[in-house]
């Protein structure tokens, strides 16, 4: 499938704009938007999380690795064994505070046990058990909010990759840095990938005025 065209909000500001109003809709949906701003998953990688993947003692982990989806199948495909896939396709994940307290709301709201609960999928679905909200209803949501908020760009799930990848840079991380984080192959695919997002000739081109 085809991903959609994307763009980060603009701002914190605005990047919380969109979550209050999804929060409207579906709290659920807000927090999915929300932890992906926080870790820099894909949607394919966080839809699939299960409580168990995040807790340990009862406590929620300070880090969880996490083999994603995307690069693994591309691997897998082009001919490498899959436990080697595997290995390369690994990203480390940090969850900071922020990122507890919205995996701490979610337990709540389902009234989940850390231990009796742990099978669950994080951002199980209400509408079927055992599954996640689709993307195609999450990009719904993420269409009408950005008609509403009359936002001059497109959204979708992948708008806060983006944003995560935007925050790494303005808290000055190095490329190096923001590929680990995001868990790409190479520099050349993380430079290629923000630049998707980040134009250095924007900040010209606005000046221009007669």
């Amino acid at each position: 499938m085809a991903c959609v065209q994307s763009f980060p909000p603009k701002s914190a500001k605005e990047c919380r704009k969109i979550i209050e109003f999804v929060d409207k809709t579906n709290p659920i949906i807000s927090m999915m938007i929300e932890f992906e701003v926080l870790t820099g998953l894909r949607y394919s990688d966080y839809s699939k999380l299960k409580l168990s993947d995040l807790m340990i003692n009862g406590q929620i982990r300070e880090e969880i690795t996490v083999v994603q989806t995307k690069p693994f199948s591309k691997r897998v495909s082009s001919g490498m064994k899959e436990k080697t896939a595997r290995e390369l396709s690994k990203v480390v994940v940090y969850i900071n505070e922020q990122c507890r307290n919205v995996i701490d709301e979610i337990m709540f709201i389902n009234n989940w046990d850390a231990q009796k609960d742990k099978s669950k999928l994080l951002f199980e679905s209400s509408r079927k058990e055992g599954s996640p909200y689709t993307i195609q209803y999450i990009n719904q949501l993420l269409k009408k909010a950005a008609f509403a908020l009359q936002l001059t760009y497109p959204l979708s799930t992948h708008s806060f990759r983006k944003m995560f990848a935007t925050f790494y840079i303005k808290n000055g991380a190095a490329i190096h840095q923001v590929r680990d984080a995001l868990g790409q192959s190479s520099l050349q695919a993380t430079d290629h990938y923000l630049r998707t997002f980040i134009s250095e000739n924007k900040q010209f081109a606005t000046k221009i005025s007669f």
